[in-house]
């Protein structure tokens, strides 16, 4: 025999788990929402259609088979994230069932006139090339930075040949 339309009543039987049975009487709301498969005492009672338990959009129950929990695989990757993180502790999260409004009341300062901030003198002037005593300290510098690892090993390629080259005029210089 093929389905028939009913109503039906949930209860909680013996076992903990949620048992649909037929109810007595079948209203239009009702009967719209579940269907009936198979006669007699083998009566099961499908609903017609069940929300989607992360977007709660109706989602079409087969005749046979599971009762899908999830609209598309979009949903079900979400809430398998959500439980994945639930069970690590990372999650702060939880399924929220109905909206609760907030009304707040901020008081706010009055508005007040801008004030500029003081001006910043401006910063000394570095010369372009030092000259004479003013490159001990930058050499100084720049040994610091090599011990300490502050220049990047890819920047050494770019450091080494002009080193080399201050190295071999420093050379000739005190040579002749």
């Amino acid at each position: 025999m093929g389905p028939k339309v009913a109503g039906a009543i949930r209860h909680n039987g013996g076992d903990g788990r949620e048992r649909e049975k037929m109810a007595t009487g079948s209203s239009a709301a009702t009967a719209a929402a579940t269907v009936t498969i198979g006669s007699g005492r083998g009566q099961k009672v499908r609903p017609a259609t069940v929300a989607c338990s992360w977007c709660r959009r109706e989602v079409a129950v087969p005749a046979k088979g599971r009762v899908p929990k999830w609209c598309g695989t979009s949903c079900r990757h979400r809430a398998w994230e959500q439980h994945r993180a639930a069970e690590s502790g990372r999650s702060a999260v939880d399924v929220v069932e109905r909206v609760v409004e907030r009304i707040v009341t901020v008081q706010l300062p009055a508005p007040t006139r801008p004030t500029l901030p003081a001006p910043t003198p401006p910063a000394p002037a570095v010369p372009s090339a030092p000259t004479g005593s003013g490159w001990a300290p930058l050499l100084t510098e720049l040994a610091q930075q090599l011990d300490t690892g502050r220049i990047y090993t890819r920047d050494l390629n770019t450091i080494l040949p002009t080193f080399d080259e201050a190295l071999q005029a420093l050379n000739r210089r005190l040579t002749h």
